[in-house]
């Protein structure tokens, strides 16, 4: 079944790609815990990259995007490899480890959404500085199988398969100019949000 937005707001990335936040309700009457989709497009694709409460996706894409704007996001690792590299081979260890030490892995500060659980493909996103100083915006694929197992038909490949030959799916520049602009989008946004929630808070 395919769903009917009655809102599409966009966050312009460049002459042919932009990120699409879609929800059921208009912005002008939605509230913090309602659902809001983000789908990044381009001239020959479309993925969604998250599916959350409205307040939890800004609240990152805020905080983020202000980091990196200040230079304040630059990646603390000597390895080279992509974010989304690492990311797999830290689920993959904690799987095979069941390690329950409850410590987050150091590359999450840089996860921007994460596509929900029901979504294929699995895909991380991320933000931050490179040594430049430039904002990457980073689209990387997820083992779907970490911590569960294929459902029945469903085409599956091993660990090793998976990371062997293993490829961001789309890293980008954000300038800073846009990133300012995404910035004051989602600040507009969630200050509608809270003008909502306070029309049905009792005086």
């Amino acid at each position: 079944m395919v769903k009917s937005y009655k809102k599409d707001y966009k966050f312009i990335l460049n002459s042919h790609e932009q990120i699409r936040l879609k929800s059921f309700t208009a912005i002008s009457a939605m509230l913090h815990n309602q659902g809001v989709e983000a789908t990044i497009y381009g001239e020959d694709f479309s993925y969604i990259i998250a599916d959350e409460d409205a307040d939890e996706l800004l609240n990152s894409l805020i905080s983020l995007i202000k980091k990196a704007i200040l230079n304040n996001l630059k990646k603390n690792f000597s390895n080279k490899k992509s974010l989304g590299y690492l990311w797999n081979q830290e689920l993959h260890k904690t799987t095979l480890l069941l390690n329950a030490s409850g410590q987050d892995w150091q590359g999450q500060r840089y996860q921007l959404w994460e596509t929900p659980g029901n979504v294929s493909p699995k895909l991380d996103t991320w933000l931050y500085n490179d040594n430049h100083g430039n904002i990457i915006l980073e689209i990387t694929p997820t083992y779907p199988w970490h911590f569960s197992d294929p459902e029945p038909g469903e085409t599956y490949i091993s660990y090793a398969e998976f990371i062997k030959n293993y490829q961001p799916l789309l890293i980008r520049t954000i300038p800073k100019e846009t990133a300012q602009k995404w910035l004051n989008q989602a600040k507009e946004i969630f200050k509608q949000l809270q003008l909502n929630t306070q029309k049905l808070s009792p005086h």
